[in-house]
């Protein structure tokens, strides 16, 4: 999974600013993983980009309305929970883990398994319990990626279980 890091916009970021503010930490050694470090980087300069035009008062660019989201998950029970439209990436996860933890088997091993920001995401789970999480600019793109990461996990008919956006 790619790690974004991604500071608020000041009004009136310059493109340049863009390629600075999106910059990403990859974890993991796959060449999918590092393609999915890049795709990230790419959407975040887009959306960054898109954002700088917005005008605001007097014609000044507008900060970027930031929309969180997150899924979090349980191995060892299936809980799941999801949050969107929250202000921060730590109050997404939050909401994320919180939901989990209050699912009907009260699992204590929740964690966050995908955040994105103006986005949506998908959650797949397998019959065997492999599952999987991905984020995208679209729901269909999202599926598609949460099945190719729970695939990637040995998972055999996995099935998308949860799809939301954050906008």
């Amino acid at each position: 999974m790619a790690l974004m890091l991604l500071p608020f916009l000041a009004p009136g970021a310059a493109a340049e600013d863009c390629d600075l503010r999106c910059r990403t930490g990859c974890y993991g050694t796959s060449t999918a993983d590092m393609w999915k470090c890049e795709d990230d980087r790419r959407s975040c300069v887009a959306s960054c980009r898109s954002n700088e035009g917005s005008s605001g008062p007097g014609g000044q660019s507008a900060p970027a309305r930031r929309a969180f989201g997150a899924i979090a998950y349980s191995a060892a029970t299936g809980d799941h929970g999801y949050s969107f439209g929250h202000p921060s990436r730590g109050t997404a996860e939050q909401v994320a883990l919180g939901h989990c933890r209050n699912g009907r088997e009260r699992a204590r091993d929740c964690g966050v398994l995908t955040w994105f920001w103006n986005q949506c995401a998908a959650l797949a789970i397998a019959p065997d319990g492999s599952h999987g999480a991905d984020h995208a600019p679209d729901a269909g793109t999202a599926d598609r990626a949460a099945l190719r990461v729970c695939a990637g996990y040995g998972g055999v008919g996995c099935r998308v279980v949860q799809r939301f956006c954050s906008r």
